[in-house]
């Protein structure tokens, strides 16, 4: 972790990862501009992933899409193998050690699903959670203030709503990759909320797309060629808003966690 970083949270399955469509590669699955994004971001967060899976498959799907190196997996899986002895005090955060890297950002910190909570709503029933308290009882120097999750089931900020951006599930990769720009324009949001927001807590963002629009002359942008990807002023407001529908599931009766 670094000092005065604010903390971008990320769920895998159908937020970045589309973990379920056939393909060849992870390279296939992988949302576009995922990597342009995470580069952006590690300007002014430190980076998270929390999915609602199994540490072991947390590591292959990053290990898959090459966000970390192999090395760092492996010193990882083996910290997890030493913890499940009797005499280890279960941790539900998964600090990872320094590592070089010629990417230019870094994971700092995993969360699996060891780490949530049942509650019930309304809505759903009892249902799985992820309290970010977890992560910010044992790093103090993040909090509501300065955290942003994105996730792409709405029912995994119920502990903590006002600091939950739902994004939009990406599933059917093979279709949509050519056509996919939510991670390109979301790093315009993280962008103008690092450098405008000292509180994240007064933000809605479910709106945050009418945030880009209002506040993109903040963005100091060069000027692009007209073949060059989409800036933010090229964002219709409203166009990529929370959806109202329930969450969505595939044909497996799976929710995007």
């Amino acid at each position: 972790m670094r000092p005065e970083k604010r903390l971008l949270v990320l769920d895998i399955d159908y937020t970045i990862f589309d973990h379920l469509t056939p393909a060849e590669s992870a390279k296939q699955l992988m949302r576009p501009y995922l990597y342009e994004m995470l580069t952006r971001a590690y300007v002014n967060y430190d980076i998270a992933i929390w999915s609602a899976t199994s540490m072991t498959w947390i590591l292959a799907k990053i290990g898959q899409m090459n966000l970390i190196p192999k090395s760092t997996i492996d010193t990882v899986r083996q910290q997890q193998v030493e913890s499940r002895f009797p005499a280890q005090t279960p941790d539900l955060t998964t600090n990872i050690p320094h590592y070089e890297t010629d990417l230019p950002f870094k994971i700092c910190l995993l969360v699996d699903s060891d780490a949530m909570i049942s509650i019930y709503l309304e809505e759903h029933g009892v249902k799985e959670v992820k309290p970010l308290a977890v992560i910010w009882n044992r790093f103090p120097q993040y909090g509501p203030q300065n955290t942003i999750m994105f996730d792409d089931v709405r029912r995994n900020f119920a502990m903590n709503p006002q600091s939950g951006l739902r994004i939009h599930s990406y599933r059917d990769a093979h279709v949509n990759y050519s056509t996919d720009k939510e991670l390109l324009y979301l790093a315009d949001y993280l962008d103008l909320i690092a450098l405008l927001e000292s509180d994240f807590t007064k933000l809605n963002h479910h709106k945050w797309s009418s945030y880009v629009q209002k506040n993109r002359r903040h963005l100091h942008r060069k000027r692009r060629s007209p073949t060059a990807a989409p800036m933010a002023s090229q964002v219709r407001a409203g166009e990529f808003n929370d959806q109202d529908d329930n969450d969505a599931v595939d044909s497996s009766g799976h929710t995007g966690t």
